[in-house]
C-alpha cells in the first residue's frame, strides 16, 4: 500500500480546501490534520501591540501583507472548536471524523526569543519594518514590558483531526 503525506494550505479558506483534500484523497484514505485554535492570550498580545503602532498609510508590499493577514483570518473566525473542523470535514465528504482540542507548548529561554518567533511571521515583521524607528523600538519595548525579561511559555490552543473518506 502507498501512501502519501501532502501538506495544505489553508487558502483560500476552510471549506473549499476541505473539498480540495477530499477529492486528493484515495477511497478510505486517511486525512490527518493539526489546525490552530483561536488566537491566544500571547498571539493577542503581540497582535494588538504591534497594530498599536502600525503605521496608517502602507506601501505597496505592507498593503499586500496587510490583505494577506486580512485573508487568514476568516479562517480563525470559522473554526472555534472541534465541531467546526467536522463539520467541514463531513461537509468535504469525509466520514469517520475525529478530532480533538489540545493545548501546544513552546518554551522560550527569553521573552526576547519569543519576540523574534512571534515577528517571524511576515505580515507582522512587515507591520514593525514599516514603523519609523521611534516607533518601532516603543512597540518592541511595549512588548518586551509586557511581556517580562524572562522565560515563558507559549501555550496555543491547537485542533488535531483525522477522517477517512
Amino acid at each position: 500500500m502507498q501512501r502519501s503525506r501532502r501538506s495544505a494550505s489553508t487558502k483560500p479558506g476552510p471549506t473549499p480546501c476541505s473539498r480540495r483534500r477530499a477529492a486528493c484523497s484515495a477511497p478510505a484514505g486517511r486525512l490527518a490534520l493539526l489546525e490552530w485554535g483561536p488566537p491566544d492570550p500571547l498571539t493577542r498580545l503581540v497582535d494588538e501591540t504591534i497594530a498599536a503602532y502600525a503605521v496608517e498609510e502602507a506601501g505597496d508590499f505592507l498593503a499586500g501583507m496587510r490583505e494577506l493577514a486580512a485573508w487568514w483570518r476568516p479562517w480563525d473566525k470559522a473554526v472555534e472548536d472541534c465541531a467546526d473542523i467536522a463539520d467541514l470535514l463531513r461537509a468535504a465528504g469525509f466520514r469517520a471524523v475525529a478530532c480533538e482540542a489540545v493545548i501546544g507548548r513552546a518554551s522560550f529561554a527569553r521573552a526576547e526569543d519569543f519576540i523574534r518567533y512571534a515577528l517571524a511571521w511576515s505580515p507582522r515583521r512587515a507591520e514593525v519594518d514599516a514603523m519609523p524607528a521611534p516607533a518601532r523600538e516603543e512597540c518592541l519595548a511595549a512588548l518586551r514590558a509586557q511581556l517580562g525579561a524572562g522565560a515563558l511559555t507559549w501555550a496555543p490552543p491547537l485542533f488535531r483531526a483525522s477522517a477517512r473518506r
